[in-house]
């Protein structure tokens, strides 16, 4: 006998793969469609649904980045290298997402092993950002963010290094969470910098977001790096709402240089947290640009390490912006690289410093909207890109990218929340409330909005609302 719903299901998911497989505007989001990975997942959704217990998150159509392990699928890591391996195991990340309900339809487009911040994929093809096709959707998970912006899937997980979740979050107009460092697992997971990759989750809505990040958090006795989830489950709306919030704002470094765009949503979406009953002061961060630089290294040196024999054996068998990159690394002396990770440690005394002020700190995601495929120099768009990102990759801590507004010619921007470790849920919190008064992440590439919300005429009933 059927379960109820089931043959609806069925034929949503049926939609969804046919959406993937055609691609019509040409989004090239997806490598590998998996729909007997999706048969099975259902199967599991349908049989907890008819036992009167529905799985946490019943159904949610997710794609997976292509560096994360699907058993018995295709997993290139988005290069030649590994474009006929297939998965032996499931990563933890992907056994926790299906234990937990998710569809799996597919694997993510992404930069060639997650070292780029274009997703100009050389082997696979480009990813196009849905919102203008001739643009970056970002990197290095810009697959997981375009398949979101596109309404192929509700969810998605990408990797997130030096901002390769938040980037083509803010790029594409959708939330993505870098969680703090070591909460969710690595394993089965193609690394690029150990000491800085994170898995997140992204989607539409930040409440999406924080269901993922619930299903895939928690200590994994295969990753020796992985820790057991500090935070809040949950964090009540009265921290946002019922001014208890301190947000830290640091205006003198966020604004050099920057689109005028991005400064005037940024600051829009700065008075709507005080509108909801936020505190806002400006701060200081001590050793912020250097941190962005020290980061930026140890990345190219880490990646270098993974890579190095792969390097000797063929270079020609990489994109040529990924070798030019790796090759940044080459001419560091050891000395140099120990010093490097020395002077790391102490800049993240100094980056953790505002969070004995403040609760959170709020910046521009990106600085810019996505430029044109097309001009899109892999390495200096990169550190353009993630000016915002990387340095919290150093104090190993959660940021949240949030959809904020459109720039003048009709592309998304996002603001940055990041809090101290084990904050994320609180960073939720505050997206969700966020989100309840702001339409920017309902708004759609086609020009169709999912239901605008109503926005309330006082933090009060804001709060009852959430």
């Amino acid at each position: 006998m059927s379960t109820p719903g089931s043959s609806d299901d069925a034929a949503r998911v049926a939609v969804r793969l046919e959406e993937i497989r055609s691609d019509p505007a040409g989004v090239n989001a997806v490598i590998t469609p998996t729909p007997e990975v999706a048969a099975a997942d259902l199967e599991r959704v349908l049989a907890a649904r008819a036992r009167g217990a529905p799985l946490p998150l019943d159904g949610m159509t997710v794609v997976v980045k292509d560096n994360i392990d699907i058993a018995g699928v295709r997993g290139t890591r988005g290069s030649r290298w590994f474009a006929d391996r297939v998965a032996g195991g499931d990563a933890t990340v992907v056994t926790r997402l299906r234990r937990a309900g998710a569809l799996i339809l597919g694997t993510a487009n992404m930069h060639e092993f997650a070292y780029g911040a274009t997703s100009n994929n050389p082997h696979f093809g480009p990813v196009r950002n849905p919102w203008d096709p001739t643009r970056i959707p970002g990197g290095s998970s810009g697959g997981s963010a375009a398949a979101v912006a596109a309404s192929w899937v509700t969810g998605a997980l990408g990797t997130d290094t030096g901002g390769s979740v938040r980037c083509p979050a803010a790029l594409c107009g959708v939330s993505g969470l870098r969680p703090t460092f070591g909460v969710v697992s690595n394993h089965r997971v193609f690394p690029i910098g150990p000491i800085f990759d994170t898995v997140g989750p992204l989607a539409r809505s930040v409440a999406d977001v924080g269901r993922l990040f619930a299903a895939i958090r928690g200590h994994d006795p295969l990753d020796p790096d992985s820790v057991a989830y500090a935070g809040a489950p949950a964090v009540p709306a009265t921290v946002v709402l019922g001014g208890e919030l301190r947000v830290g704002l640091p205006s003198t470094w966020f604004v050099e240089g920057l689109d005028p765009d991005v400064v005037r949503a940024v600051m829009e979406a700065v008075e709507t947290l005080r509108w909801l009953g936020a505190s806002v002061r400006e701060i200081g961060i001590p050793g912020v640009d250097r941190a962005s630089e020290v980061a930026k290294v140890l990345v190219n040196v880490e990646a270098l390490a993974i890579h190095h024999q792969r390097m000797e054996e063929d270079p020609d068998r990489f994109g040529e912006d990924v070798v030019r990159r790796l090759r940044l690394a080459s001419d560091l002396r050891g000395w140099e690289v120990a010093a490097l990770y020395r002077e790391a440690k102490h800049l993240r005394s100094g980056l953790l410093e505002p969070f004995s002020e403040v609760d959170v700190i709020v910046t521009p995601t990106v600085p810019r909207p996505a430029v044109p495929i097309e001009t899109a120099e892999m390495i200096s768009t990169t550190f353009d890109v993630t000016r915002f990102t990387y340095l919290w990759g150093i104090a190993q801590v959660p940021a949240l990218s949030v959809p904020c507004g459109f720039s003048s010619t009709g592309l998304p921007l996002g603001l940055q929340v990041i809090g101290p470790p084990h904050a994320d849920m609180l960073l939720c919190a505050i997206g969700e409330a966020y989100q309840k008064v702001t339409d920017w992440h309902l708004r759609t590439p086609s020009g169709a909005s999912i239901g605008l919300p109503q926005r309330p005429a006082s933090s009060k009933a804001l709060d009852q609302e959430i």
